[in-house]
């Protein structure tokens, strides 16, 4: 079939969405299907240039994103679209969610007679937006989630709380979680470090994930052992200390105090995110009991567990379907005294427990994540 995807986000790199996409497409390819990919932005290419990789092409509405591009997206979208069915044979369309332009999307696609499928894989909470819950993003995006979708033909969910929920309301729908393609993504038996390097990746916002308490553990330690930084460093990456004392509530006097122990590592390319998992001991991400947490999936749990690095995390969404304490990794809540106690376990542990753990999370990886495994559920699907 040819198979067109509509990517609302970045492609082929920038985004966790782009990744997702970008795994996507090879799984289609490899199932025999020809894809199109039609993305709002790029930092690859030249606005509207066809671009093929091989396993998929692309073309992209913009280079870069500006207010002006921001403004005129969804009408350049739904004209871009259009040219390309009435150009080009399509036989499926999938579209990641669009709350914001459905009417106009949907009057199109059934006008060309276009079967097609919406991939869900966010509930966003009302913190996401400027205005919160009076933005008309956030009323357009329940809206969506709580009537519009669930009277569609075929849902694809990235988690199991979103399965569930299509699911109880008779809508047809497969989970498909963060894939990667674990032929590319290297596995390392051990960093070698000289301290137990901690890391995080990502931009927490003020409250999507919480990096707090994480703080509070880490001084904690630092209080009973001046030299604690000579023994374990916490490297974050993708957000600047602006972003880190935002989620910090402001708690300068916090950072200063811990900062020996720490490195604000700044933003890494998605090409390069591998490696820096392959270079450190653990992963960590802690996030607010909230549907958002359960509904969503993270990209760096797969990311990591592929490199082989063990993940910490607390149990929302799929976290404890994955992550067995002791085994790939630790499922702790988020409470200072729980992560002081994690870290200073960590700093001791014995090198052949460490060595097992690793070899565990890429095993969980490799049967979790890879997404030649779902090639032949996403076929039945879209038969």
């Amino acid at each position: 079939m040819n198979i067109l995807y509509i990517s609302r986000n970045l492609f082929p790199y920038g985004a966790a969405y782009a990744s997702r996409v970008t795994h996507f497409a090879k799984m289609l390819h490899d199932m025999g299907h020809k894809v199109h990919i039609i993305t709002d932005y790029t930092i690859d290419a030249e606005e509207d240039e066809r671009v093929e990789l091989g396993f998929c092409s692309y073309q992209a509405l913009y280079r870069g994103g500006s207010i002006r591009n921001t403004l005129n997206i969804e009408k350049k979208r739904l004209a871009t679209v259009r040219q390309y069915l009435e150009r080009e044979k399509t036989d499926y369309i999938i579209t990641n969610s669009f709350p914001n332009d459905y009417v106009k999307m949907k009057r199109l696609m059934d006008e060309k007679g276009v079967p097609y499928i919406i991939e869900v894989c966010e509930w966003f909470d009302p913190t996401a937006y400027k205005l919160g819950r009076w933005d008309i993003r956030y009323f357009r995006n329940q809206k969506a989630l709580k009537n519009r979708y669930l009277k569609e033909k075929k849902i694809i969910a990235i988690s199991r709380y979103l399965q569930d929920y299509f699911t109880s309301h008779q809508v047809p729908c497969i989970r498909v979680p963060a894939i990667l393609d674990l032929e590319e993504h290297k596995y390392s038996a051990a960093p070698g470090n000289d301290k137990v390097r901690i890391m995080y990746a990502g931009n927490p916002g003020k409250t999507k994930e919480l990096l707090g308490e994480i703080f509070q553990a880490i001084a904690s330690l630092k209080r009973e052992d001046e030299r604690f930084g000579d023994k374990f460093c916490f490297d974050l990456y993708g957000v600047n200390e602006k972003q880190v004392l935002l989620n910090l509530e402001k708690d300068r006097g916090l950072l200063e105090y811990v900062r020996d122990c720490i490195q604000i590592q700044g933003k890494v390319s998605q090409e390069n995110i591998n490696e820096v998992y392959r270079q450190h001991d653990f992963s960590i991400f802690m996030r607010p009991h909230r549907r958002s947490s359960d509904a969503g999936f993270p990209t760096k749990l797969a990311e990591s567990l592929a490199a082989g690095t063990p993940v910490i995390a607390n149990a929302t969404g799929d976290i404890d379907c994955y992550i067995q304490s002791g085994s790939n990794g630790f499922v702790a809540e988020n409470d200072r005294e729980i992560l002081r106690k994690l870290l200073r376990e960590l700093v001791s542990m014995k090198e052949k427990t460490y060595q097992d753990m690793r070899q565990k999370a890429r095993e969980t990886a490799e049967n979790n994540f890879d997404y030649k495994i779902y090639k032949r559920e996403m076929d039945e699907f879209l038969q």
